[in-house]
């Protein structure tokens, strides 16, 4: 009864989010911003709806961790607001010197960007400050662009939900996204007719998006994209390749001794294509791998290789039958430790599933989406009383958006 009262509730919630995009809409306006000196833009973004997690609301025992966990979440649907960011860009020597800045507002008031941009070298932009990379294809993209609610499994931390019942046994810190994210550095675009290319020198991908460094190494960056002569495809190939703090080896500033030698190496490499046709369809796929190399002085000398790919496919009605609809679909599967399944270890790997419907009210500026997310996991999580061991959770989730950007 409880489940079924709760379905309905949420089912109004988004007949109520549907409705809310039937009210007429007045034309944008456009508004001018005086400086002191140069341009400015403002901008944003606001996203924001429901959440509705599906689960079985049962409990066992962790498998690998021994305690006690819940199969389902503790809150069966909740409003959200996803992203609340503000942006200001302009240049002061037009076409030569431009800036970027973004803040975002939404759980904690934070600076994401802070970016200054230089063109004084043809089909180049030098980049310096703090910034998203352009890697992969998805990252360095606007939130606005993503076609679904989520960022693919790749760029996402996929076993944030599993450390309860994992207990840490299966998700070590190697698990984590791929994605750097935003980093402090330096890089070189270039953008010419056929081929893209960005390389750039960062702080580092293991501290986080810290506006500081906490090591002598650097990270190293080098994307590059084809664009063949068929209209709206891009091939594209990248290479992080990082030196990530060994944190274990002794720190001075714990144990009163010398500092020892950090010689981890992440390297990241993959690459996949994008379409974008002019009569709806959208194909985006991509492959990445992770090799984290332990060095000498590290506590766990094994090495570690970690693979993610994904595929989204979509049409949008509109080119043909004026109805700004879309339909998407996304396949996304996610191995930490691609060797487990060689040497015996327990099986970890992830696959989720997403079917995705957008409604465009003013192209991405103004549009609704829904998304039902399946997940599968192919490891043994939980340890049910007389009931054997369960394989995966009943975690699957319905997300409702509503996204503003201007």
């Amino acid at each position: 009864m409880r489940a079924a009262v709760s379905a309905v509730t949420a089912l109004l919630m988004l007949l109520a989010l549907l409705a809310s995009v039937a009210v007429a809409q007045e034309e944008p306006t456009v508004a001018y911003v005086d400086v002191g000196i140069g341009t400015l833009r403002i901008g944003g973004l606001l996203q924001g709806g429901l959440d509705y997690h599906i689960g079985d609301e049962s409990l066992g025992q962790g498998a690998l961790s021994g305690q006690a966990a819940a199969v389902d979440r503790y809150d069966l649907y909740e409003f959200v607001l996803r992203r609340a960011r503000l942006n200001f860009g302009g240049q002061i020597v037009s076409n030569r010197v431009g800036y970027f800045a973004q803040l975002e507002f939404a759980n904690e008031a934070r600076l994401l960007d802070a970016e200054m941009k230089f063109h004084y070298i043809p089909d180049t932009t030098i980049r310096i400050g703090r910034f998203l990379p352009n890697f992969t294809i998805f990252m360095s993209r606007s939130a606005s662009d993503l076609y679904l609610i989520e960022y693919p499994l790749m760029l996402s931390n996929p076993y944030a939900g599993y450390y309860g019942v994992l207990a840490g046994a299966e998700a070590p810190g190697w698990a984590a996204s791929f994605a750097p994210w935003r980093q402090t550095g330096l890089a070189f675009a270039v953008r010419t007719k056929y081929i893209d290319a960005d390389v750039g020198v960062f702080n580092g991908a293991d501290n986080g998006d810290d506006l500081g460094d906490n090591n002598a190494g650097k990270d190293f960056q080098l994307s590059i994209a084809g664009k063949p002569p068929l209209r709206g495809m891009k091939i594209h190939a990248g290479l992080w390749y990082g030196m990530p703090l060994n944190r274990a080896a002794s720190d001075a500033a714990t144990s009163g001794g010398d500092f020892e030698e950090k010689d981890d190496t992440v390297a990241i490499f993959g690459g996949g294509v994008e379409y974008v046709a002019d009569f709806g369809l959208r194909v985006f796929a991509e492959f990445y791998q992770r090799d984290w190399q332990n060095g000498d002085g590290d506590a766990d000398p094994s090495n570690v290789t970690s693979s993610s790919a994904y595929g989204l496919v979509g049409y949008n009605l509109n080119p043909f039958t004026g109805v700004p609809v879309e339909f998407l679909a996304r396949y996304d599967w996610f191995d930490p430790d691609t060797r487990n399944s060689d040497d015996g270890g327990k099986d970890d790997e992830l696959a989720v599933i997403t079917g995705g419907l957008n409604y465009y009210i003013e192209g991405n500026h103004a549009m609704l989406s829904i998304n039902y997310i399946y997940r599968s996991e192919t490891f043994e999580v939980l340890q049910l009383d007389e009931q054997g061991t369960q394989d995966g959770l009943a975690n699957d989730e319905v997300k409702a958006q509503i996204q503003i950007a201007f």
